[in-house]
């Protein structure tokens, strides 16, 4: 399993606000949550855990479903799975969202620019108390938003 954050650039608060502890969702934060939701449908190898979209940051956790990359192999199917990397599909997951976004922006006549952060952070998550306490972090995220590090106020675009 490894625990990833993705950042919007320079932390613009693209995808919604925190209003009372509860995350609430813009146009671009209801596009995420569904492509994110939609990870496992397009990498059938892996297993979408505990995520929470914030402001303007993702938190998520995601898993190789190591018997259905086991089985694709077996069968000698050449799938987009057989050389899956967390980076393929975190590379694929923000194309899909800003591609959304930006069709979404132009249809309101709206200019978008640099969209993501570069890159993303990932972190291995090693046993069962280390998940626990990521997906704890992850659900109580938008109560704590105010002392996240990712923090920058309301600047909701």
């Amino acid at each position: 399993m490894v625990f990833i954050t993705l950042c919007t650039q320079d932390r613009k608060s693209l995808f919604g606000e925190i209003i009372d502890g509860k995350f609430h969702a813009s146009t671009f934060g209801n596009i995420a949550q569904a492509q994110w939701r939609d990870i496992a449908k397009r990498w059938p190898s892996i297993i979408v855990d505990e995520f929470i979209i914030m402001p303007n940051h993702i938190h998520g956790i995601l898993q190789l479903n190591t018997k259905t990359a086991f089985e694709a192999s077996l069968a000698g199917a050449q799938t987009k799975d057989n050389a899956l990397t967390v980076g393929a599909v975190i590379g694929g997951y923000k194309s899909l969202v800003f591609k959304a976004c930006l069709a979404h922006a132009k249809e309101h006549d709206q200019q978008l620019g640099t969209f993501w952060q570069r890159n993303y952070w990932e972190h291995v998550v090693r046993n069962e108390a280390e998940l626990q306490n990521i997906r704890e972090y992850i659900q109580n995220n938008p109560a704590s938003w105010e002392n996240d590090a990712l923090y920058v106020g309301r600047d909701v675009l």
